[in-house]
């Protein structure tokens, strides 16, 4: 199996389409050297740091064979062929789960370093360059997240301290985001995640740059969306 590097918040997920070169992974520590009378410098041992991962690749603009992830069909053609998500959209992706100001999974698969663990999104930055039109660089650098929510505490039979996480009331709140499927309009997405599909006209206000310019020329209803296009809630 070949690698698949994805990023994950909630039901949405984004595939790196070319695999970066380069994955560096940092994991700093916290050591401490002291000076102890009659002995001199010691370490001090404590415990690690929060893992950092950064890495730099493009979204291309088009399909090439080192092109892994993001391939769709077209939905204009009776003759589907491959496309891939357009590079901007992959872009608002990223600064979506960055301004949602939730963790986002990490996932790496295929290799020795197998990783899978809950990271912020530190710094994302992005550049179109002459001669290749419409490929977005990128650079991104995440850093591990660990849960700082109240932990109940019990001790077992043995005196052994058991930590868990403490109960609340209440259920999370939903996605702030949808990834649109084949097949999926405005109606069906309010109905499904509001529960009224009336309210479709206030889902398309709300992404109307981004559906305005993939429906621009094609003589499309307004209200039409695409495969892979990732909406604001």
């Amino acid at each position: 199996m070949g690698y698949q590097l994805f990023l994950k918040q909630g039901g949405n997920k984004i595939e790196i389409p070319v695999l970066p070169e380069k994955l560096e992974i940092s994991s700093p520590g916290h050591n401490e050297t002291v000076t102890v009378m009659g002995i001199g410098e010691v370490n001090k041992l404590k415990r690690k740091g929060l893992r950092e991962v950064s890495f730099e690749s493009f979204f291309p603009a088009h399909y090439e064979p080192y092109v892994s992830g993001f391939l769709f069909e077209t939905e204009e053609s009776e003759e589907p062929t491959k496309r891939i998500r357009p590079p901007i959209n992959c872009i608002r992706a990223i600064q979506i789960f960055r301004d949602a100001q939730l963790p986002i999974q990490f996932l790496l698969t295929g290799t020795d370093l197998d990783i899978n663990i809950s990271m912020g999104i530190e710094d994302l930055s992005y550049d179109e360059r002459a001669g290749e039109i419409g490929d977005i660089y990128f650079s991104l650098k995440l850093k591990e997240w660990k849960s700082y929510s109240p932990k109940q505490l019990t001790l077992t039979k043995d005196n052994k301290v058991r930590a868990s996480a403490a109960k609340r009331p209440g259920s999370p709140p939903a996605s702030k985001t949808h990834t649109v499927v084949k097949g999926e309009s405005l109606w069906a997405i309010c109905k499904k995640r509001y529960g009224d599909g009336s309210k479709y006209p206030q889902l398309y206000a709300k992404n109307k740059a981004l559906i305005d310019k993939r429906n621009k020329g094609t003589g499309l209803p307004k209200y039409t969306i695409y495969s892979g296009q990732v909406l604001v809630l």
